[in-house]
């Protein structure tokens, strides 16, 4: 017992005289009339981290990580999504072979966007539907220096005669700070049989 009480005292004179011969610093200017004495060592913990997880749409932060400067989306803002789409399968009977659409996307900060606006089904006259979805982008570019190109998927549905889902698969290109382009592919199921069972190859603009 008398053992153990010794080694603990010893334990504790030792960190007490670590302590009173290191000064801790950051990078907070000091004032020079005020500057303790010592002649312990000096450690810099250097700057506070910053938290950049909100800024990584195009703001100056978000390019000093992004050696492009470029990013899939600009976060938290609202953007025009404009897109058209033709049929590579349809099922029997249809002759929608024509999808425009128009609506507006907004992008979290993470990468995940929310968007709805109107479907419009070419066939013999012009049948409009409401569109509602959600992408997830990723935040690294798969390829491309100059005009960098990230992937995507998303999911989606229109609720026209029957409801109709699809989930969709492509790529945004940015090559600019403003405009984005988008080739993706989309496959419907649906009641609805100008939907159902139709594949799509898409092209799409975000400004």
């Amino acid at each position: 017992m008398i053992k153990k009480f010794t080694f603990l005292l010893l334990l504790s004179t030792s960190l007490n005289v670590l302590a009173e011969d290191v000064i801790i610093t950051s990078d907070v200017p000091q004032d020079p009339n005020n500057t303790p004495a010592s002649n312990g060592p000096v450690v810099n913990l250097g700057s506070p981290p910053q938290d950049t997880f909100f800024s990584f749409g195009n703001s100056a932060s978000a390019k000093q990580n992004n050696t492009t400067g470029l990013s899939p989306f600009t976060a938290g803002v609202m953007s025009n999504l404009f897109s058209y789409e033709t049929a590579l399968t349809s099922s029997n009977g249809s002759n929608a072979n024509l999808i425009l659409n128009a609506g507006i996307e907004t992008v979290l900060p993470n990468g995940f966007s929310y968007h709805g606006g109107f479907n419009f089904l070419v066939k013999g006259n012009l049948e409009t539907a409401l569109s509602i979805g959600g992408r997830f982008y990723s935040h690294i570019p798969i390829f491309g220096s100059d005009t960098p190109i990230y992937s995507y998927i998303g999911a989606g549905m229109l609720p026209v005669d029957g409801s109709t889902f699809y989930p969709e698969i492509g790529i945004r290109i940015s090559p600019s700070d403003v405009i984005r382009m988008d080739l993706f592919f989309k496959a419907y199921t649906s009641s609805d049989s100008d939907y159902d069972k139709k594949a799509t190859l898409g092209l799409g603009l975000s400004f």
